[in-house]
């Protein structure tokens, strides 16, 4: 008797998909025509700039981040993040120098590890961008932590980056480790 219930219900489930996308697929685009040529067609599909008008404050945040970390800019930074990330694991002081705003801050620079951590042990990495600030095209302020878990340890490490866009490249102006 089940393999019958079984049968019927993804029967059942197969015929509210294909109703489903059959009803996507058929329903018309229309668009409407204005007799004026100087005015552009009007669209039935979705207005973004409607969109983002209701949006919160916080949602705003959240989609410029988000924006910007699909980017060819954001691909940049998580790259750079990503390096001093591993000079930072490897203390790998000279790596770490050349992605410093200003590589003679021995005042920042003294927080730097003096002994190597494999990097074979991180069995969890993640990049959260806490905060995203554009200032232009071109130019911007990021501030992220990487979460780190090592494979010995149940807890999870953060190292903190600091960057600004300078001169077309994203330099860290201030890195911490928080465990």
């Amino acid at each position: 008797m089940k393999p019958l219930f079984m049968k019927k219900i993804s029967i059942i489930s197969l015929f509210v998909l294909l109703v489903t996308f059959l009803g996507a697929c058929s329903s018309p685009a229309t668009e409407q025509v204005s007799d004026d040529p100087t005015q552009p067609p009007m669209s039935n599909q979705f207005d973004v700039t409607n969109a983002e008008t209701t949006l919160t404050e916080s949602e705003k945040e959240t989609l410029a981040t988000y924006t910007f970390l699909r980017s060819f800019e954001g691909n940049k930074y998580q790259g750079t993040a990503y390096q001093f990330y591993r000079a930072y694991m490897l203390a790998d002081i000279e790596t770490a120098k050349g992605l410093l705003a200003n590589p003679d801050d021995s005042e920042l620079l003294s927080d730097f590890p003096e002994e190597r951590k494999s990097l074979d042990d991180v069995n969890w990495l993640v990049l959260k961008v806490s905060k995203y600030i554009s200032s232009g095209e071109n130019t911007g302020q990021v501030n992220a932590q990487y979460e780190i878990r090592e494979a010995q340890n149940d807890t999870l490490d953060y190292l903190g980056i600091d960057m600004d866009y300078i001169n077309g490249e994203w330099k860290v102006t201030n890195f911490y480790l928080e465990k």
